[in-house]
């Protein structure tokens, strides 16, 4: 087309003009089908088969970025897969990045070659049918000590939410770190921490502190289970190292109990010398010395020559040159076994009965097996005549080391 315009002398001079016109395919709207594993998003016009990258589109839901796995183009819809599900309630928003200035096939387009516009966090229609649920765990908890007295925690947030926004976390400690068999003991240090951060730090510690943390995600749909346990140990302020942890007893058999347990998380600021057992027959009101240094580094020990069927109680010191350390921190301070009990002897063997004139004679064998360890200390009988019952017993002091065995048993008419 012309146009004419001014010449600044008083004249006109006629213009040439050109304008291009670009069409533009527009985006009409996005929904998430009932099975939460796709957004699809409409066009007013059909799409060229030729899908973009995926990295041309992004997808969030409830304010954090969903991973896009795949694209397709069919029709006017563009249907993007998704890693993790899309449940209902959650707020979902699509944004799109026209990868090229020019009309081309990186992008998203007509059929006629026509780019679709760029948009940015256009509402997603959530269709999902897909119930919510507690979060899964967070995971790579570490714990840190940050001197004597903190220790700085981090985790990273659970790979799948639940469907629902993480609201907080807990935070629990353990006295030994256990998370499976009996007597599991978990305490919180914060019950919700009303946030999403994934750091926490504890401060207000002893020196020499061992703790075993864990961590729990919270959602509007429940707790998570706990993560990987860390363990932190802050400094001592005298040089000691802190105390050996993850004490165990175990009774191996009748005589003898084995302890284990864990170098501790700080050594102090000289070599680890030995380790101070000490022992409790009375459920650990008193105490006495069992070993006063192992003198050695290794993290197990033999108690021998012990009494069948006793419990035991034990705790353990690190010790380097500037002195022993504090206990062992597992529940209430020790640990405990049980020996063995001894084995119960076999019957007696080859019983005869010799009636008499009131009283019946017993003859038999000793048992053929005895546990080792034990003393015989008498022996058991019963009676039984017409309707009733007699029973009885001898100790060593009227039977010991006889084979065979003989007692009479009087008031007993024959026949």
């Amino acid at each position: 087309m012309t146009v004419k315009a001014d010449d600044g002398n008083g004249g006109t001079d006629t213009i040439a003009v050109t304008i291009n016109v670009n069409n533009v395919t527009e985006f009409d709207s996005a929904h998430v089908p009932p099975a939460g594993t796709e957004v699809v998003l409409g066009f007013i016009e059909n799409l060229s088969a030729t899908p973009p990258p995926n990295t041309a589109i992004t997808v969030s839901v409830d304010g954090e970025a969903a991973t896009v796995q795949s694209v397709r183009a069919t029709g006017k819809l563009v249907q993007l897969s998704v890693v993790n599900q899309i449940r209902q309630g959650q707020i979902v928003k699509v944004s799109y990045t026209d990868p090229t200035e020019d009309n081309d096939d990186a992008a998203i387009q007509d059929e006629a070659g026509d780019d679709a516009a760029s948009f940015t966090d256009q509402p997603v229609d959530n269709r999902s049918t897909l119930t919510p649920y507690r979060p899964r765990p967070p995971t790579l908890l570490t714990a840190t000590a940050d001197g004597s007295t903190r220790i700085d925690l981090s985790w990273t947030a659970p790979v799948d939410n639940g469907g629902r926004v993480i609201s907080g976390y807990r935070i629990q400690i353990s006295p030994d770190g256990r998370q499976t068999g009996l007597n599991v003991i978990w305490n919180d240090v914060v019950a919700n921490t009303n946030n999403s951060d994934t750091i926490y730090t504890e401060t207000g510690l002893s020196p020499g502190t061992t703790r075993y943390y864990s961590v729990m995600a919270i959602n509007s749909e429940g707790i998570s289970e706990h993560s990987n346990v860390a363990t932190g140990t802050t400094l001592t302020t005298d040089g000691t190292p802190s105390a050996p942890w993850k004490l165990e007893a175990e009774a191996i058999g009748k005589t003898r109990i084995d302890l284990s347990w864990t170098t501790p998380g700080y050594l102090g600021t000289s070599p680890l010398t030995g380790y101070r057992i000490t022992i409790s027959r009375d459920e650990g009101n008193t105490w006495d010395v069992l070993e006063a240094n192992t003198s050695d580094t290794a993290t197990t020990y033999e108690h021998t020559s012990l009494v069948p069927g006793t419990i035991y109680f034990y705790r353990i010191f690190a010790i380097n040159s500037n002195g022993a350390s504090v206990h062992n921190p597992e529940p209430n301070g020790h640990v405990n076994a049980t020996t063995f009990t001894l084995d119960a002897p076999d019957p007696p063997v080859n019983l005869r009965v010799v009636p008499g004139d009131r009283q019946v004679t017993l003859i038999w064998e000793p048992p053929t097996e005895i546990d080792e360890l034990a003393i015989l200390t008498g022996y058991d009988w019963k009676i039984r005549y017409g309707d009733g019952v007699s029973e009885g017993g001898w100790n060593p002091a009227l039977v010991f080391d006889c084979n065979p065995c003989q007692r009479t048993v009087w008031g007993y008419k024959t026949g």
